[in-house]
């Protein structure tokens, strides 16, 4: 039984791109038996077989007791999904049989299951992966809804289902390969955090890459400041940040001095207290801490290492002291430091605070944007919105860029109410577990949210 088959050429996969796949999540994992490559006899050894992303990555799995001395030294092994055939063999010699073979018919990998529902699950997996290359046509651009120097995003409809998404894309001559992979990985990690904007695809094609999310029409944080005079007033605290901090990270007045010091010791969790604290500061300020119009990197630089925060007048006393808790330049002393978020949370100016009310966004937001009207662009910058914003990107064109970002496409699962079939738990056949249904239920705007800006 053929699954799927693509007619791309499955290109070697480089170092960068492997260490990208090594950092996602699997979506699917177990061990398998596997027949040697040279020899039609099957190996004593059991392998580990993952699905991340596009690919399968599987690694022989070592001897129990020499476990701990070789996890260091797993050879894992690659290959691309979605240039592949899988078929099921009818074989009891060895288990449940399988097949997975490269689009060149060459190098050809036979696993073998302990179960019908063992290789049935993969089978699925596999059928999802493959069945979901996307494409810019997959997409019907109606809005530019921000720009900047990495890219712009897009407010577009998908073709199939009807929903709105905001797409992000990025040309590959202007950002690092690591920054993409980085962003990628982390909206896909962090998905389901309910302050979060979640990844429902990404894909690279042409000298682009694209980041598509759920569509959120309540406008940009930086447009509504400069509607309430450049700055808000301090009772928007944390709560209605809605986890936006990642908008603004990178950017040179954003970066804690050990960034920017190149300390030998490195960083870590105390940079997002930094970074919070600057987020903090240009809420109540309408300018980040170290920003000087016009100033080159160097300058910005050299004041984060050496100069004085310099405060507002109008700060509360609690509200101050929390700035300077947050911006101390060295990160043992900054606040965090020691225990996380949780000592932020415990500062006298969150005193009153219920975070559990906080985290199930029962508390009133004290900022709601206005209707997104009829052509859903209200809240954001005309000076955006007024501008072209078809995509153009060949799907001919091939891409130097394909080696390089191999396995970035992505596509969010979504799970399959129980109450569609009512089937034993643990029951599967080989018809029914390579059909993966989605949901396709429309999307409901939700103006307390508010968008992405790059």
């Amino acid at each position: 039984m053929v699954l799927n088959m693509f007619t791309r050429k499955d290109p070697s996969v480089s170092d960068e791109s492997k260490h990208f796949v090594n950092s996602l999540p699997s979506t699917f994992v177990n061990v398998f038996r596997k027949r040697r490559q040279l020899l039609p006899v099957w190996s004593s050894n059991k392998y580990c077989a993952m699905i991340k992303s596009t690919f399968l990555v599987y690694y022989r799995v070592s001897r129990s007791e020499d476990a701990a001395n070789h996890a260091s030294e797993r050879v894992l092994k690659y290959l691309n999904l979605q240039n592949c055939s899988i078929r099921m063999i009818d074989d009891d010699s060895a288990g449940f049989v399988f097949c997975v073979t490269p689009e060149s018919g060459r190098g050809a990998l036979f696993f073998a299951a302990d179960t019908e529902k063992d290789r049935a699950k993969f089978a699925a997996q596999a059928a999802a992966v493959q069945r979901h290359a996307l494409s810019v046509s997959d997409f019907e651009t109606l809005k530019l809804l921000g720009k900047g120097h990495y890219g712009r995003v897009i407010l577009a409809r998908g073709v199939a289902d009807k929903q709105l998404y905001a797409v992000k894309e990025m040309k590959l001559s202007q950002v690092k390969p690591k920054v993409v992979y980085t962003e990628r990985s982390v909206m896909e990690w962090a998905a389901d955090h309910p302050f979060i904007l979640g990844l429902d695809f990404a894909f690279a094609r042409g000298k682009s890459v694209f980041l598509v999310s759920r569509f959120m029409p309540g406008g940009d944080l930086f447009l509504h400041m400069q509607n309430h005079g450049g700055c808000f007033h301090e009772d928007v605290r944390l709560e209605s940040r809605h986890g936006r901090t990642k908008t603004m990270c990178g950017t040179d007045t954003y970066l804690p001095p050990e960034m920017v010091g190149r300390y030998p010791a490195g960083h870590g969790l105390p940079v997002d207290m930094w970074q919070f604290g600057c987020i903090l500061f240009e809420l109540r300020a309408g300018y980040p801490p170290f920003y000087i119009p016009q100033s080159s990197q160097k300058s910005t630089h050299q004041r984060i290492l050496y100069q004085t925060v310099r405060y507002p007048n109008n700060l509360s006393k609690d509200f101050k002291n929390l700035l300077v808790a947050l911006l101390e330049k060295k990160q043992e002393d900054r606040l965090g430091f020691h225990s996380g978020v949780a000592e932020v949370k415990q500062h006298p100016f969150f005193n009153g605070v219920d975070w559990e009310k906080v985290l199930k966004k029962q508390l009133p937001p004290p900022l709601v944007p206005g209707p997104a009207g009829d052509t859903l662009v209200n809240n954001f910058d005309p000076q955006f919105t007024e501008q072209p914003h078809q995509i153009y990107v060949s799907e001919e064109l091939v891409s130097c860029y394909e080696r390089d970002f191999a396995g970035y496409d992505f596509v969010r699962q979504r799970p399959v109410p129980a109450t569609r079939e009512q089937r034993p738990a643990g029951a599967a056949s080989s018809s029914s577990s390579t059909k993966v249904t989605e949901e396709d239920d429309k999307p409901e705007l939700e103006p307390e949210r508010i968008n992405i800006k790059i």
